[in-house]
């Protein structure tokens, strides 16, 4: 054999021998990630991975997403995703689709989601798919269809994919995109179960603890919570410790059930954390320590629980109860009858119809026994004062009447102001117009504060004067929509002022606008009373404008929930007063970066839709706004398209449109061809400037806020808005009237 041949055959086996070996760590570093050994994974994976290769690198990408063996960490996730699926790996194209869903190291963006999981998913990656199936259940980044959320499903279960399992299960279970099926639900259910998807052993648990679809079992029910609880599932961990509280297939054992309670409540679980306000007040395996029952009742109210508010309640009116039963024992009154004190006896009444009782017996008995009438009135105003002074709302009503009418003391319209401001801080509607009344021809503004807080309350006799104030334009821009509005509503309470003028009011206004407020006012709903204060510095005022200063800027901006407006943070920055369509607005939040602001307003009116699919270049659009204010009038509205997915720079927070925008318009609605909100519009570019960097004019270049940008402003502030598909194109008239109802004029102070 000749030398070359001897090199040659050297070579391929030295390759070989490498090759082998190469081969071999990969298959290694894979084998101890699936046994779960993370620490060996990692140290086999990161030099091949260092390498170039990408199965290493979407493994490397799913530990630091999900803190496998290493700390969380989306930024080094995201690398390692990227770098893979460039090379096409479905592990890291996975896990960039998870890292959109959850807005992991970068803004929330179900669309790029869904982009991701379905590229990962056609190569037939089970965790993918069973993601996929999620989206297209509940309509993320695609419009809802069970079709292919069945599709996506059932192609992950048929990889064994415990978490697809689970999800058939449930969706057998109740029915959704298919007929109920409650043997096929058990057996995806269990089959995701015992592959360890704690979803599924949770419902399992609570399948067999109710009798659900199979008989009732509470030997498997505790089986399959304990496997949940064990892997820190928060709602099995508090349903176990139900099964100990009261013994259900187990004997009672509150140490036990506190335990239990206890791991779920330090997760936020609120139900959990209401059933240790329980325990703690009733003493079941603690000391009874009631400070304690109503920490946890507060920290489960706070997330919306029910039954933690009503417990919650129940021990504040004990307490106050106590206090005040407290302060009778050392001044003892003969009031109770009346209703005007704070006990059991009298919960039905409020402070108007506790005292307008006292009144009727009052003015009787003065008609028989004047001198006994006027000793009953005496003895009452000093227990009252004694209530007012201990911070009793229907103490500092009383004595406020007594003032004000001269009732068991002498009038003093100074006190009386005093403590029905006093009152009307607590929430008090009725001391609140009558705070109003007296004030009117002292401080305007305040007047209308209170005012306005009582009508939000429900109070027909406060909302037909907030009507007239409108209508007249007294002390506020006359506005003959609120007007209407408010007149409507007071007339829904019996009004019967409202009534005779509500129909001469309304007939002032076009018809599609009557029938527009008068649906307002059907979906209604009065505010509950809770503590509030008058603030000069702020001008609170809910709708005063002043008289002594001109308006500094304008711009424009949109409703997206009730009392909700949306503009740009530029168009309120350094303003100390801001105003919509007259009526004057809170600053709620504002966010410089994404240049978005969110201002309260009592302000009725329909809100806007975000839309709910992608946009795509060359697509008409509408922009809705107030612009030139002084040299234009009213509602304006231009259209155009959509010219590039991108600002300046190539910013995805920004997208490019041709409609015409001018000083006025920042902060205004870009609507789709069927009406639904794509944007919002922030600046124009400043054609001379480019032109001395062009040496051309730029025609019709401006920008506006992707809405998937407005969509995590909202979120982060807790709106409830809604979102909406746009499958059938309207007019561009039609567009303009739907936009008109939502478009707002926002006007500034500095």
């Amino acid at each position: 054999m000749g030398k070359l041949k001897i090199i040659a055959l050297v070579y391929i086996s030295m390759m070989l021998l490498i090759s082998t070996t190469w081969a071999s760590t990969l298959n290694e570093g894979f084998a101890a990630f699936k046994a779960k050994n993370y620490e060996q994974a990692l140290q086999l994976l990161q030099p091949e991975a260092n390498k170039g290769v990408a199965t290493a690198q979407g493994v490397l990408a799913r530990m630091y997403v999900n803190g496998w063996g290493v700390a969380k960490d989306p930024g080094t996730a995201i690398k390692w995703a990227r770098l893979a699926a460039a090379q096409g790996d479905p592990a890291g194209q996975s896990v960039l689709g998870f890292i959109y869903s959850r807005g992991r190291g970068v803004e929330k963006d179900y669309f790029e989601a869904v982009k991701w999981y379905r590229l990962s998913a056609d190569q037939s990656d089970a965790g993918a798919q069973g993601q996929l199936g999620f989206m297209y259940r509940n309509g993320h980044g695609v419009d809802k269809n069970l079709v292919e959320s069945l599709k996506w499903f059932k192609a992950a279960a048929a990889q064994n994919d415990a978490y697809a399992q689970g999800q058939l299960g449930y969706m057998y279970q109740m029915g959704i995109g298919m007929p109920v099926d409650y043997a096929e639900a058990l057996r995806f259910y269990r089959l995701a179960a015992d592959r360890g998807d704690v979803i599924a052993q949770g419902s399992l648990g609570l399948i067999y603890r109710n009798g659900i679809i199979v008989e009732k079992n509470l030997v498997e029910s505790l089986k399959w919570f304990k496997a949940a609880a064990a892997q820190n599932d928060a709602y099995s961990q508090g349903n176990l410790g139900h099964l100990y509280q009261e013994g259900i297939g187990v004997p009672v054992d509150y140490a036990e059930a506190l335990k239990w309670y206890r791991l779920s409540a330090d997760q936020n679980n609120p139900v959990a954390q209401s059933s240790l306000g329980i325990m703690y007040e009733k003493g079941y395996g603690v000391p009874k320590e009631l400070n304690e029952a109503r920490r946890w009742y507060s920290l489960a109210a706070a997330q919306g629980n029910d039954s933690a508010k009503k417990n919650l309640s129940r021990l504040d009116e004990s307490a106050r109860i106590a206090a005040e039963k407290a302060t009778e024992r050392k001044h003892k009154a003969d009031s109770t009858q009346f209703g005007l004190t704070n006990s059991p006896q009298s919960a039905e009444l409020n402070e108007y119809e506790a005292f307008e009782k006292f009144k009727i017996y009052y003015e009787a008995m003065k008609k028989s026994d004047t001198v006994g009438a006027i000793e009953l009135a005496i003895n009452l105003f000093d227990k009252f004062q004694k209530y007012a002074e201990n911070g009793s709302i229907r103490g500092q009503y009383a004595i406020g009447r007594m003032y004000d009418e001269g009732i068991g003391t002498e009038k003093n319209i100074e006190l009386a102001t005093y403590w029905y401001r006093k009152a009307s801080e607590q929430g008090s509607s009725d001391s609140q117009i009558r705070l109003s009344f007296k004030l009117n021809n002292q401080n305007t503004q305040e007047s209308f504060f209170w005012l306005t807080s009582s009508a939000n309350q429900g109070w027909g006799i406060a909302q037909f004067a907030l009507g007239m104030k409108y209508y007249g334009g007294m002390g506020v821009p006359k506005n003959t929509r609120l007007a209407y509005f408010w007149l409507l509503l007071a007339a829904s309470n019996g009004s019967k002022n409202a009534i005779d003028i509500r129909d001469n009011v309304g007939s002032e206004l076009a018809s599609e606008q009557r029938i527009q407020i008068q649906t307002e006012a059907r979906n209604w709903r009065p505010k509950a009373s809770a503590p509030i204060k008058y603030s000069a510095t702020q001008e609170r005022n809910a709708g005063i404008q002043s008289e002594s200063s001109e308006v500094d800027s304008t711009g424009s901006g949109f409703r997206v929930a009730r009392d909700q407006i949306v503009t740009n943070n530029h168009v309120i920055e350094g303003c100390h007063r801001l105003q919509v369509n007259g009526v004057v607005a809170q600053l709620k939040s504002s966010d410089p970066r994404s240049d978005l602001a969110l201002l309260d307003v009592n302000l009725p009116g329909p809100s806007t839709s975000l839309r709910s699919q992608r946009v795509a270049v060359g697509e008409l659009l509408a922009v809705g706004g107030y612009p030139l204010r002084g040299l234009l009038s009213g509602f304006n509205m231009t259209i155009g398209n959509i010219s590039s997915l991108s600002g300046m720079g190539g910013d995805t927070r920004l997208v490019q449109i041709t409609a015409p925008v001018q000083l006025g318009n920042s902060g205004g609605p870009v609507l789709d061809s069927a009406g639904n909100l794509i944007g919002v519009v922030v600046s124009k570019l400043n054609a001379f400037k480019a032109a001395k960097i062009t040496g051309d004019i730029a025609q019709n270049v401006n920008f506006a806020i992707n809405v998937n940008v407005l969509r995590s402003f909202l979120d982060a502030n807790s709106v409830e808005y809604t979102t909406s598909s746009s499958s059938k194109p309207i007019a561009s008239t039609a567009i303009a009237e739907k936009a008109k109802g939502f478009t707002v004029l926002v006007e500034c102070w500095k």
